[in-house]
């Protein structure tokens, strides 16, 4: 997955171009139609449920009831089928929707860490310099300059 190993090598910039083509292809992609790999459909229900919903509680244990299974289950089931944690993936899709939005430049940072599902500012904040190794504001300067 090429997410995962720009992820690892620390390139964040560059995991999330390769997230947001994985997205590009989930939308198109049909669901698994052999019966015989369930957890397969689940992995895609579960991507596009976190997709679809960034805003609210995504911790396991309002994944695992939206989902219907229990939190060990759903916690195994992703890593295997996805190849990276469940909690990695949210982080990550709500960081990808986060560079979008700044990159509007219209909204103000506390409500795009409102609408990325972080609990505040400051956690969107520590969580966009992880990933990406500067601030939310200096990337929405730096995407201005670029553009």
């Amino acid at each position: 997955m090429e997410f995962l190993a720009e992820f690892q090598n620390g390139d964040g910039l560059q995991s999330s171009i390769a997230l947001g083509k994985m997205f590009e292809a989930m939308e198109t992609a049909e669901p698994a139609q052999n019966k015989t790999e369930p957890d397969a459909d689940l992995v895609a229900q579960i991507k596009k449920y976190v997709m679809e919903n960034l805003e609210d509680d995504l911790a396991m244990p309002a994944l695992s009831r939206a989902m219907g299974v229990s939190e060990s289950y759903l916690r195994a089931v992703f890593r295997d089928g996805a190849g990276v944690s469940l909690g990695n993936f949210v982080r990550s899709v709500r960081l990808v929707r986060a560079t979008y939005l700044l990159e509007q430049g219209e909204l103000d940072l506390g409500v795009i860490a409102g609408r990325t599902g972080f609990g505040s500012l400051t956690s969107f904040t520590r969580a966009f310099r992880r990933m990406y190794e500067m601030t939310p504001s200096s990337y929405r300067k730096r995407s201005r300059v670029e553009a």
